[in-house]
């Protein structure tokens, strides 16, 4: 297992760790039938607060293509939460941002964002 394979999935055990029914329940009010998120049902205060310190602790350092390399696998899974590591972890490199890596967030706005949470993140 590669390190962002590694990354990947501790970052998923962490999701699956801090998640809970009612959080997971309440997500559905916010959405009308059949626009429905996939989530893991984590608090935003808390995925904020763990999608920072994955950045600050292993992600940071890392060269730009292994970071849009692991937000493509967080986006690919459709689940709200792990967008919002994507959406963190892009943002948190935005002073580096070439003009060509635009073409990288116009593939994720036109491929992964299905609805207003998803629009909202990134």
């Amino acid at each position: 297992m590669d390190i962002k394979d590694k990354i990947l999935a501790d970052i998923r055990q962490s999701l699956a760790d801090n998640a809970d029914a009612k959080t997971r329940e309440t997500s559905d009010r916010f959405f009308k039938e059949g626009e429905r998120a996939k989530v893991y049902g984590v608090s935003m205060t808390v995925v904020g607060r763990i999608a920072k310190g994955f950045w600050q602790q292993q992600v940071k350092s890392w060269p730009k293509q292994d970071i849009f390399d692991l937000c493509e696998e967080l986006w690919n899974s459709h689940y709200f939460e792990e967008a919002v590591f994507a959406c963190t972890f892009s943002a948190a490199r935005h002073t580096r941002n070439e003009p060509a890596d635009f073409q990288v967030f116009e593939h994720w706005w036109h491929d992964y964002v299905t609805n207003w949470a998803d629009c909202a993140t990134l």
